[in-house]
């Protein structure tokens, strides 16, 4: 459900828990700043402290800066996903044009919560995981049950995260099996029709 401003988005699940990575000085992390990429820069180097992109515009005062900005870091995550977990993300990838535009509406709040989602995937499964769980656990009940629910989101849906255990039949449960080869089917049948629409244009 869309928050109806952004001061509402960011007491929202996903925003809270990245404000346990924001060095309060007295002014709270707003949405703007979630926008431009240089926070999130600096919450992903946290995450993985030698990303595969590297470069930052700050300050991120014009679109194409913070398209820059952005765009390495989602090109970070999806080689952390890849590299690191050893995980295919099935999901599409948050749009950066409507993030980097920095207005609020129902897109860029999807979008933005695309992101940290991704985010939060790599955080709690990095070599660091302990220190950001912990983080997690200092927050409230209500907000660590949700956070709990975006993660099995990720790790335990083949509709979003294709694991490398995944791809051994042998080494799924029996149970398992038809869920898996469903979603298989379906990803399959999503990239058919991809390839054929680019195909026409």
């Amino acid at each position: 459900m869309m928050a109806n401003d952004p001061e509402i988005f960011m007491q929202t699940p996903l925003a809270i828990w990245v404000r346990t990575f924001y060095d309060d000085d007295g002014k709270p992390l707003d949405f703007k700043q979630l926008c431009d990429g240089v926070f999130l820069h600096n919450v992903w180097l946290q995450i993985d402290s030698q990303p595969t992109f590297t470069g930052l515009t700050n300050p991120a005062t014009d679109l194409t800066a913070r398209l820059r900005n952005l765009n390495n870091l989602v090109h970070n995550i999806k080689a952390f996903y890849e590299e690191v977990l050893e995980q295919v993300l099935v999901m599409h990838l948050p749009n950066i044009i409507t993030i980097a535009k920095a207005v609020y509406d129902e897109n860029s709040e999807q979008e933005l919560g695309r992101l940290l989602l991704l985010m939060l995937g790599c955080a709690v499964q990095c070599s660091a995981k302990g220190r950001f769980i912990e983080a997690i656990r200092r927050l409230d009940l209500a907000t660590q049950a949700e956070l709990a629910q975006y993660i099995a989101s990720l790790t335990d849906n083949p509709e979003a995260v294709w694991t490398r255990d995944w791809g051994q039949l042998d080494a799924l449960p029996e149970p398992d099996r038809p869920r898996l080869y469903a979603a298989l089917v379906q990803h399959v049948t999503a990239l058919t029709k991809q390839r054929d629409a680019a195909a026409q244009r």
